[in-house]
């Protein structure tokens, strides 16, 4: 079951990273586009700022779940790691089951708020605003599902696994 786990989690983060490189790229491609067109060209991109804008932020929702799989965010590990094993062990499964509770709301916030703004277009680009704000949920989504085999690992070992230990156990 952890492998099947571990194994959809890393497709996943291969393709969220994908994702990610061709939002890098396409903000990039703008960016350096506009620029060239205002002090080349005197004209500019008028949607050119607001494209990438929403553009970033889809990098850093979709960024944050590659970040947790290879532990890449901030953790206090001194109080955990002077605990006995069994106590470290619960504190470490109340910590996680803690996150997995916040991605759960924000998911569901996260939705709330797409739905609210729905109607609303963005205020250069003829789109809902709905696509943008969908960064959000997606992202605590994403960090959700590769949070699951952090969490079994954990209750295994009572330790969160680091980004070189996941990658390791997945070939």
């Amino acid at each position: 079951m952890l492998r099947m786990l571990d194994r959809f989690t890393e497709w996943l983060a291969r393709w969220t990273g994908v994702g990610v490189m061709v939002l890098m790229g396409a903000a990039t491609a703008l960016v350096a586009v506009s620029v060239l067109l205002r002090y080349v060209f005197f004209t500019g991109i008028e949607w050119g700022e607001e494209a990438t804008r929403y553009t970033m932020i889809w990098m850093g929702f979709l960024g944050m779940s590659l970040a947790l799989r290879k532990g890449g965010h901030a953790g206090i590990e001194m109080f955990r790691a002077a605990l006995p094993l069994p106590l470290r062990r619960v504190v470490t499964m109340i910590a996680v089951l803690g996150i997995l509770f916040f991605f759960v709301v924000v998911i569901y916030q996260g939705f709330v708020l797409v739905g609210l703004v729905a109607e609303k277009e963005s205020v250069v680009l003829p789109v809902s605003m709905a696509w943008f704000y969908l960064a959000i949920p997606v992202g605590m989504l994403l960090m959700f599902v590769q949070m699951l085999p952090i969490m079994i690992r954990a209750w295994q070992t009572g330790d969160i696994p680091r980004g070189s230990e996941i990658e390791t156990r997945i070939v």
